[in-house]
């Protein structure tokens, strides 16, 4: 069990990582000037 450790940071780079490009996403369509204006 020497490499769970290693996973459990990947894993939370990724979460991390997810969670900011979808707030990206949100903010760039929520914006005024966004898609959807």
């Amino acid at each position: 069990m020497k490499h769970s450790h290693d996973r459990i940071i990947a894993l939370t780079f990724f979460v991390i990582g997810l969670l900011v490009l979808l707030g990206g996403i949100w903010l760039i369509f929520e914006s005024p000037g966004g898609m959807h204006a």
